[in-house]
């Protein structure tokens, strides 16, 4: 028999991307079970309302609060790790407003060793506006990761925070979104962006498949990971406790 070790999970930011983590962890543990064994987790869903403003205010030092709260409590059901399943939320650990008494699997190291897998050096990249324009991918945008990175023009980052807050986040899919996804896709095919990461954790509910590009899908390589490190995986990088 397998063993799967307790993982914990900060979601509901928003639970949309939540559900995929969660269905993601387990098919992926099937199979790497051979079918024997699926996720032992514990999943604390946050209110989205309650961290959209904060996000907006830029108080992050509020966020870490719910999610040091979160930890902490999450602590008494024996998680033996932890993830975020939330790009822009990441923030908070680059800032060092957050405490982590567990081993961590951080999506930035899990898109990043994805990148090198692949041995891609050139990507577009899409999120919210505060993963775009903040530090929590600094490495990765100045190109000391070794990846050229390009991000989509400046004057559509407020469309594209409308659409993933006030459209995905909600479980919507709305037809001014999808032709926003489908002019950025068409933008970055101009550019000859052949990978275009998905930097929110929710776009991947959009229809934005374009011939020529492959699309790198945050969610699901972090939730992948995840079910890795559930498992015993040693190839998964680890941040240790703080």
């Amino acid at each position: 028999m397998h063993a799967v070790k307790r993982l914990g999970i900060l979601g509901g930011m928003s639970w949309v991307s939540s559900l995929k983590y969660y269905e993601t962890i387990n098919l992926e543990i099937l199979k790497l079970t051979e079918g024997t064994r699926t996720a032992d987790l514990v999943l604390w869903s946050f209110d989205t309302t309650q961290i959209e403003p904060l996000i907006a205010a830029g108080d992050w030092r509020g966020i870490a609060r719910l999610l040091q709260d979160a930890i902490d409590r999450m602590m008494s059901c024996k998680v033996e790790g932890l993830i975020i399943a939330s790009n822009t939320i990441h923030r908070v650990l680059e800032q060092n407003h957050l405490k982590l008494p567990l081993p961590f699997v951080d999506i930035r190291d899990s898109l990043l060793n994805e990148l090198n897998r692949r041995d891609i050096t050139r990507v577009g990249f899409v999120g919210t506006s505060a993963t775009m324009n903040g530090d929590i991918y600094r490495h990765l945008f100045d190109g000391s990761a070794g990846v050229d990175v390009m991000l989509p023009p400046e004057n559509l980052w407020a469309d594209i925070d409308d659409m993933i807050f006030n459209g995905l986040c909600r479980g919507l899919r709305r037809d001014s979104d999808q032709k926003l996804a489908r002019r950025g896709m068409r933008w970055f095919k101009q550019q000859e962006i052949e990978h275009v990461v998905l930097g929110c954790t929710e776009l991947s509910r959009l229809r934005i498949e374009t011939a020529g590009i492959t699309l790198l899908d945050t969610s699901e390589i972090h939730a992948r990971d995840a079910a890795r490190w559930s498992v015993g995986s040693i190839e998964v990088k680890i941040r240790a406790a703080a």
